[in-house]
C-alpha cells in the first residue's frame, strides 16, 4: 500500500472544530452516512472501481483502475491509484462554496453523500441510505425490450428487473420494486428514451434506458449537502450531482479499453454560483508509484501519465517498488475531456466549451519540503488549484516545476510538451524528481443559476508498450483523436438504440426448428444479434454483406428470442423469432 499521507485528517479535525461553533442552518444535519457501496466496471482487461458518491478508482487501500498483465491475465497492475470529484464557486455575496473528494471518505470525512436532493436543497438519512447503490444496465437488455415492444407495440414478456428498477423521472415500477420512492422533482434523474414524450419513464409503454449506445453502463447519483464537509473544509453548494461510467466493445483498441464518464451538475440551491469550476483529481500510479511523470496537452483536452525512465520499478524486476509494476513493458494512460463545462465567450457572449482549462499539480508532502505545491488544506486551496493556480495563489510559470515567483511566463497548463521534444517544457526534459505527483484537470469557468445543469465528460485510455524514457506520444495522440472521433458520432439520445426506417425484412421457416433464413427486400445485411427474453446475447453474425442469412438451430435453446439487424446503411429493424 503507498503512503498517500495524513494531512487531510488534520484539516477535517480543524473542520470540526470550526463546524461545533457555526450556526447549524449553514450545513446539512441529518446523519447521512458516507457513500459504502462499490461495483467494479470491467471490459476487455480492464477494471475500474467505482466507490460511490464522488470517488473514483479505488478502495480506501489500493489502486483498483487496472489492467490484465500481458503476461499473466489473472494479474492485475494498477494505472491509476485513486480519483476524485472537485467543485467550486461563488455565491452572490463572494462566499466560496466547494465540494472536493481525495483521500479522506473512506475514513469518515465527507464532501459527498450518496442520493438526490429534494427542490428545496435537502436530503434526509434514509434517502442516503436508499440511494447507496449503483443501477447497471447492458445494451443486450435494451434491445431485448426494443425488440419485444416493436413487433406489434406491445411489451408481451415480463420486464425484466434491471429495466423495472431503472431510477428514470416517474417510473411506476421503482418504489414497488425497491421499497422506496423515487424523489418527486422535475428533473430527469437516470436518461432514459421517452417514446411518448409524456416525461415518465414507463417501460410498458415501449422507454428504455439511454446509455448512448454503451454495451454496458453504471449510473449513480449523489450530493454534497447532507452534511457539513470534513475533507475540504468548504461550505456545501447544495448541488445533486448524476454519474454514469460506460464501455463499448469496439475493434478498435482504443475505444476497446477505455471507460467513459459522464458528470451532469445541478443547482438545487436558491443562488447563483459564479466562477464556478468542475475538475477532475488524479493520483496517477503506473505500477510503481516512485517513478511516475504526468503531462498534458491543452490543444486536445487531455491529462497523460508515462514513465520517469526505461524500466517501471516493481517487486518482480526492481526491488525499489513494493507494488507490482510493468518493468519494461511500459503504457501511457491518458484521461481525455470530451465534454467540458459550458462557458459563456466574454467577446460574444455565447456558449463555449471549456475543455480542459487547467491542469495543476501538487506533490505527495511525504517527498517534497515545499508546502506551496503539496497538498492543499482548505477551501480556497482547493480551489486554487482548481482554478488553475498554485495552492498559495501564485500562477503556474513555464519552465521548471512550474513554481517561480520572479518569472513572468505564466500558464495555466503544467507540463505541456511531448515528453520527446527536448527544448519543451515537461518532466522529462526537466529530468524533474518523481515526487509522487497529484494532478486536477479543471474545466471552467461558468455560472450555475438555482436549478440550471452543467456537464462533463470524459474518457480514460491507455497504450501498452510505448518506448521510454522521454517517450514520443505522436500515436498516443491520435488514440485520443480516435476516441474523440467516436464519442462525437454518439447519439444524443437513444436513436441508436430505439428505432429505425428499416422495412422490408422477411423471415422464412420461422417457428425455427433447423434453421430459418432473414433476408432483406433490398439492401444487404450487415449484422445480425439474437438474444433470449432477458437480454442475453445468443449469437451474433457480423459483416454479412449479403441481402440474406441463414440461421442454424446449432444449440439454440427452445423458446421465445428477439432478433435484431442492421442494414449497410445502419439502419435497424427487430422483431421475435420463435425457436422449437
Amino acid at each position: 500500500m503507498k503512503n498517500f499521507n495524513s494531512l487531510f485528517l488534520l484539516s477535517s479535525f480543524l473542520g470540526l472544530i470550526l463546524w461545533w461553533g457555526t450556526p447549524s442552518s449553514l450545513y446539512g444535519q441529518n446523519n447521512c452516512q458516507g457513500a459504502t457501496a462499490q461495483i467494479d466496471l470491467i471490459t476487455n482487461g480492464i477494471s475500474a472501481r467505482l466507490p460511490g458518491a464522488g470517488n473514483l478508482w479505488w478502495d480506501g487501500s489500493n489502486s483498483r483502475y487496472t489492467v490484465a498483465s500481458a503476461e499473466d491475465p489473472n494479474r492485475q497492475v494498477g494505472l491509476i491509484f485513486a480519483g476524485g470529484i472537485w467543485l467550486g464557486g461563488f455565491d452572490p455575496g463572494d462566499n466560496l462554496k466547494l465540494a472536493a473528494n481525495t483521500y479522506g471518505s473512506f475514513a469518515g470525512n465527507n464532501d459527498y453523500w450518496p442520493g438526490p436532493l429534494d427542490d428545496n436543497g435537502q436530503t434526509t438519512a434514509d434517502n442516503c441510505a436508499n440511494y447507496d447503490r449503483f443501477w447497471k444496465m447492458s445494451r443486450s437488455n435494451i434491445d431485448a425490450m426494443i425488440a419485444d415492444f416493436e413487433d406489434n407495440g406491445v411489451i408481451d414478456q415480463d420486464i425484466p428487473r434491471v429495466i423495472r428498477e431503472w431510477p428514470g423521472r416517474g417510473n411506476p415500477y421503482f418504489e414497488g420494486s425497491l421499497g422506496f420512492p423515487l424523489p418527486n422533482t422535475g428533473d430527469q434523474l437516470a436518461p432514459f428514451f421517452d417514446r411518448n414524450n409524456d416525461g415518465v419513464y414507463d417501460p410498458a409503454q415501449g422507454d428504455v434506458p439511454s446509455i448512448k449506445g454503451a454495451d454496458q453502463a453504471i449510473w449513480w447519483i449523489f450530493n454534497d449537502a447532507a452534511g457539513i464537509h470534513t475533507e475540504s473544509d468548504g461550505d456545501l453548494l447544495q448541488a445533486e450531482i448524476h454519474a454514469m461510467a460506460y464501455t463499448y466493445n469496439s475493434a478498435a483498441p482504443p475505444i476497446n479499453r477505455a471507460t467513459f464518464y459522464d458528470y451532469t451538475i445541478i443547482n438545487k440551491s436558491v443562488e447563483s454560483l459564479d466562477s464556478s469550476y468542475i475538475g477532475l483529481w488524479v493520483d496517477p500510479d503506473l505500477g510503481c508509484y516512485l517513478d511516475d511523470y504526468i503531462g498534458c496537452n491543452p490543444e486536445k483536452d487531455l491529462f497523460y501519465i508515462y514513465n520517469q525512465d526505461a524500466v517501471d520499478n516493481s517487486s518482480e524486476c526492481l526491488p525499489a517498488c513494493p507494488v507490482q509494476g510493468f518493468c519494461e513493458d511500459i503504457p501511457v494512460v491518458g484521461i481525455k475531456i470530451l465534454q467540458g463545462t459550458t462557458g459563456t465567450d466574454p467577446n460574444t457572449n455565447e456558449p463555449v466549451d471549456n475543455g480542459l482549462s487547467s491542469l495543476t499539480y501538487y506533490n505527495n508532502a511525504v517527498y517534497t519540503g515545499d508546502p506551496s505545491t503539496s497538498d492543499p488544506r482548505e477551501a480556497l486551496e482547493f480551489y486554487r488549484y482548481l482554478s488553475g493556480s498554485w495552492r498559495d495563489g501564485s500562477p503556474i510559470t513555464r519552465g521548471g516545476t512550474g513554481y517561480d515567483l520572479s518569472s513572468s511566463d505564466v500558464t495555466r497548463y503544467a507540463f505541456p510538451d511531448n515528453p520527446s521534444d527536448p527544448d519543451g517544457w515537461s518532466m522529462c526534459a526537466e529530468a524533474l524528481g518523481a515526487n509522487d505527483a497529484r494532478a486536477i484537470l479543471g474545466s471552467g469557468p461558468f455560472t450555475l443559476q438555482p436549478r440550471s445543469i452543467n456537464q462533463f465528460t470524459f474518457a480514460v485510455y491507455l497504450r501498452d508498450e510505448v518506448a521510454h524514457p522521454c517517450p514520443d506520444l505522436s500515436d498516443f495522440f491520435a488514440d485520443g483523436d480516435l476516441i474523440e472521433t467516436f464519442y462525437d458520432d454518439l447519439p444524443t439520445t437513444t436513436t441508436r438504440e430505439v428505432g429505425s426506417s428499416l422495412e422490408g425484412v422477411q423471415l422464412a421457416a420461422h417457428p425455427l426448428r433447423d434453421r430459418a433464413i432473414l433476408s432483406l427486400n433490398e439492401g444487404l445485411l450487415n449484422r445480425v444479434e439474437l438474444f433470449s427474453l432477458n437480454g442475453q446475447l445468443l449469437r451474433s453474425y457480423t459483416s454479412i454483406k449479403a441481402p440474406q442469412l441463414v440461421i442454424e438451430r446449432q444449440g439454440l435453446p427452445a423458446g421465445m428470442c428477439f432478433y435484431r439487424l442492421q442494414n449497410e446503411a445502419g439502419q435497424w429493424a427487430s422483431g421475435k423469432l420463435l425457436i422449437q
